[in-house]
């Protein structure tokens, strides 16, 4: 038997037919991408049309955003003067996008800015002295911080008292005091009515150009720059929604025909250069080889190779930044081993919400990563702390729903310094306080998680019949791409799928390409690192998987894929018990069945036992709900035991109706005196004891 790893988890479901019947019919949508795009909180037809053709006249006005007017102005009164201008950045891809977007949008209006990336290790995150004093020697009038600044406030007194004003450009969280500057523009800061907050660092400096351009009325094409915006902006692990989905349909479209020198001859050097780049390509191969200059080299590589302007030096510049990627991945392989076995040796995992290790032979360019993978290996928020001399820094990571900015928020008088955002954050602390904060943090985490959130998830979005995966379907998914935060591959579940045929692949050995069927139905599926199933596959066995579709070109040709997350036995199945259920009700309420065949089956034609064909209401909860108070004990059947949670989640969580639950071979029924049952998958013999005055089948069933 195949022990679960994973918590399969129902997205809530938004019914709501009289709109997916418009995304049917005025967009010509196939009817599982219309409830896709209600589930995902589309509220009109209009709003469907926008996210799935977005369109560059939908960004929105720059000026919008709080103080980009002063920025704007300040900016062009230095190039009036010939100010000496810097460009302070942070040393990631987001913040080196974004001084090399800055310096090349400034050099084509007719300045050219000098820039400053910090040393991560001698001098770590943010704005600081050594920098500004760099500015003052160079005889810089006006710094422009770009994905960083909004917690300088110190530094910023420092650089004013030095004549220099500076204006903080960043998307990190706003503390509750901020920094004097000349300007701050920031989406998340009080009182910006900015509509959409959730810009990476590139994004922002990107709206300060298109507001330095549109006041210099300049004939400058900004959407020429979106390939550097689109690789901060994915680097960053920001939600591809709003304006980032904007950026990231555009961006893929300037960055699969770069003009940029640097950029085309890092996708070279990636073995991109004949291929669609896409998403993962940024994430997993383009951004960790820039990345690996600020973590363990000289940031500064990749700002000359973003803005190179010959292309011999670019392909130098290119393959440094690789072999210092590669260095990067055997030390931060190291460094997660021996977490791991601090892990195993030092921490009672069970009772440890947080995980907080410290170490002085780590790399703190590293941590970060290597937090990242404790973090998905242990389902918990984890940070890694590199100690030098009295002091540590070090990098965190969160799992979803728990906001590990505010955590540590509350944990700030132990902490030196400390920044970033829900999912991500970075600190500095004193040696001797490192053991508070494990503490303090677990008892921060104790209050807002529960053991459930430490087990992994996968989040579904709908059931789905297999017959209806067409090439139609594909190319109508596919236009809800590009799929990242915010905006996830939708996620599918199929039942009683069998196994016609199976090998395992890939150097390992460990990947599983399976050929299923579903009645008449062939599609063809593969499990990366599916090594923990092989006791459950063999011909003929029937299984339940969760999975993404997409395509596959394989010599030409191209073909159906379902790329498999996860693999269950099937769960029994309702239709054996339904003759019995005559026995035990007086009304049979069908919200989503085949009515005559049931007549048929259960011999109801005869019988004083009333059916109400409900199957075409638009919004089956809302009707449940609204005839509970009046029913008496009510059993209410779901043959899929994923609906069964959902639905369970929005009548016990979400209103005051009494309901005892039986979850077949999860759980069972207690109290006879509840008013309501709910029971998935099976009608089982120790529930027709009971009497139910209606009986509500929620969702089709079927023969195993």
């Amino acid at each position: 038997m195949v022990k679960e790893k994973y918590r399969w988890k129902y997205n809530e479901i938004k019914e709501d037919l009289e709109l997916e019947t418009k995304l049917i019919r005025e967009l010509n949508l196939p009817k599982t991408i219309a409830k896709l795009l209600v589930n995902k909180g589309i509220k009109s037809v209009e709003e469907a049309d926008l996210f799935l053709n977005p369109k560059l006249e939908d960004l929105y006005d720059p000026f919008l955003m709080k103080d980009m007017e002063k920025s704007v102005n300040r900016i062009k009164r230095a190039f009036n003067v010939n100010e000496k201008i810097m460009i302070f950045g942070d040393y990631d891809v987001d913040g080196i996008t974004s001084i090399a977007l800055i310096i090349k949008v400034f050099r084509l209006l007719g300045h050219d800015s000098l820039y400053y990336i910090p040393d991560r290790v001698n001098e770590g995150y943010g704005l600081n002295k050594k920098g500004i004093d760099y500015a003052y020697a160079e005889g810089v009038s006006l710094i422009v911080t770009v994905d960083c600044g909004i917690s300088s406030i110190d530094e910023i007194i420092y650089a004013k008292s030095l004549g220099i004003d500076v204006i903080i450009t960043d998307h990190h969280e706003p503390q509750d005091i901020i920094p004097e500057a000349y300007a701050i523009v920031n989406p998340k800061q009080k009182e910006c009515t900015y509509p959409y907050k959730e810009l990476a660092g590139v994004g922002v400096a990107f709206k300060l150009c298109c507001g330095v351009v549109k006041n210099m009325k300049s004939g400058i094409n900004l959407s020429d720059f979106l390939d550097l915006v689109i690789m901060g902006t994915v680097a960053d692990v920001v939600p591809i929604t709003g304006e980032n989905r904007i950026f990231a349909v555009f961006g893929l479209k300037v960055l699969n025909k770069t003009k940029n020198l640097g950029i085309a001859a890092l996708i070279d050097v990636c073995g991109f250069a004949h291929k669609e780049v896409n998403i993962g390509n940024i994430g997993f191969s383009i951004a960790p080889r820039i990345n690996a200059a600020g973590r363990i080299g000289d940031a500064s590589l990749g700002v000359e190779l973003l803005s190179c302007k010959d292309s011999k030096k670019a392909k130098k510049l290119a393959i440094k930044l690789d072999e210092l990627n590669r260095k990067r991945q055997t030390i931060e392989m190291r460094i997660f081993k021996e977490s791991k076995e601090l892990i195993e040796n030092s921490i009672n995992i069970a009772e440890e919400k947080i995980i907080v290790l410290a170490s002085k032979d780590w790399h703190p360019g590293v941590i970060g990563i290597v937090s990242s993978k404790i973090t998905e290996e242990y389902s918990r928020p984890s940070i890694l702390l590199s100690i030098d001399g009295t002091e540590c820094k070090g990098s965190g990571r969160s799992i979803p729903g728990f906001n590990l900015y505010e955590a540590i928020k509350k944990c700030k008088e132990l902490l030196v310094k400390y920044g970033g955002h829900e999912q991500a954050i970075g600190l500095t602390i004193s040696n001797n306080r490192v053991h508070d904060l494990r503490a303090k943090l677990n008892l921060v985490a104790t209050e807002k998680l529960v053991s459930e959130d430490f087990r992994q998830k996968i989040n579904i979005d709908m059931g789905i019949n297999p017959e209806n995966i067409s090439p139609e379907f594909i190319k109508a998914l596919n236009d809800m791409k590009p799929y990242g935060i915010g905006n996830p591959a939708p996620v599918f579940i199929s039942t009683h799928m069998e196994i016609i045929n199976y090998k395992w692949v890939g150097k390992a050995n460990n990947h599983l390409n399976i050929t299923l069927k579903y009645k008449d139905s062939f599609l063809n599926a593969i499990g990366f690192n599916f090594d923990s199933y092989r006791n459950i596959i063999k011909k003929k066995q029937k299984i339940d998987i969760v999975y993404t579709a997409d395509t596959n070109k394989w010599n030409g040709k191209t073909y159906t894929n379902l790329y498999m997350k996860d693999i269950k036995l099937p769960q029994k199945t309702l239709s054996s018990s339904l003759n019995t259920l005559i026995e035990y009700s007086n009304s049979l309420v069908l919200a989503d069945t085949e009515i005559d065949r049931i007549k048929s089956q259960m011999g109801l034609e005869s019988s004083s036992t009333k059916i109400i064909d409900k199957r075409n209401i638009p919004n089956r909860v809302e009707y449940i709900k609204k005839i509970l108070p009046s029913s008496g004990k009510t059993l209410i059947i779901v043959n899929n035991y994923i609906y069964g949670w959902a639905l369970m989640d929005q009548l016990i969580n979400r209103s005051p109706y009494n309901i005892g639950v039986f979850i077949q071979g999860y759980g069972h029924y207690i109290k006879s005196d509840r008013q309501i049952l709910y029971i998935a998958p099976v009608f089982e013999k120790g529930l027709r004891e009971q009497c139910f005055s209606d009986v509500i089948i929620y969702d089709m069933f079927f023969s195993t």
